[in-house]
């Protein structure tokens, strides 16, 4: 399954750029400096209510705020998990053996 893993971004010409769940967990992951394990891009809500006038009339309201987000480690892969080790491997030190 290809998920544009290591495709180049296009030159940048328009007010915005779109982004997958998937590119920006890999981003953060590579960011992070996560070499392994299951992760997934989780989102920080908070929540609070007021009574705001809507047309005229005073109206019950609830309020989402967006706080932040997170890589939260998971155990098991699905559409929205990426592997660390895969999109983001460690170095590899090959030490040589010696030969008698």
């Amino acid at each position: 399954m290809s998920r544009g893993v290591g495709k180049p971004l296009p030159s940048f010409k328009g007010k915005a750029y779109r982004f997958t769940l998937y590119e920006v967990t890999v981003a953060l992951i590579r960011l992070a400096d996560i070499h392994e394990g299951l992760w997934q891009l989780q989102v920080a809500f908070g929540h609070s209510a007021a009574n705001l006038e809507v047309n005229g009339r005073m109206t019950p309201t609830t309020i989402t705020q967006i706080m932040g987000l997170q890589l939260g480690r998971v155990d098991k892969l699905d559409v929205l998990t990426v592997d660390a080790a895969q999109v983001n491997p460690g170095s590899r030190i090959i030490v040589p053996t010696s030969v008698n």
